[in-house]
């Protein structure tokens, strides 16, 4: 990840931690997975924000991308959730926009319990 070259380059200011956080994501996305990975992403800004330390992800080769990212955070009960790998380009389109938007919601409020219960 080139993102950790410049990291390990940089001279801190200070008391200063920096900090990275990458995921490298599938490519070639159809508009379906796009959409879907973008609101996955938004819902998991505070974590990937709240989270003291570096992650690298690799979503494009890992077995199990939710559990990848929730071992990353250190969030096992992200790992849990039913959310569809069609986000990642390995399940096709979910059948219905109820089934998105419970998978969502779902995701919500794990990652807010998660983050301040």
């Amino acid at each position: 990840f080139a993102v950790q070259e410049l990291s390990y380059k940089r001279v801190p200011v200070g008391k200063e931690r920096f900090r990275t956080k990458s995921l490298l994501l599938p490519l070639e996305p159809t508009v379906s997975e796009l959409a879907l990975r973008l609101q996955f992403c938004k819902l998991m800004l505070p974590a990937y924000i709240f989270y003291d330390g570096d992650f690298e992800v690799d979503l494009q080769s890992a077995p199990v991308p939710l559990t990848a990212v929730a071992d990353a955070l250190r969030l096992p009960a992200l790992a849990k959730l039913p959310f569809s790998d069609h986000a990642w380009g390995r399940a096709p389109r979910p059948e219905s926009e109820e089934e998105v938007h419970q998978s969502l919601a779902n995701l919500a409020i794990t990652v807010h319990e998660s983050l301040f219960d």
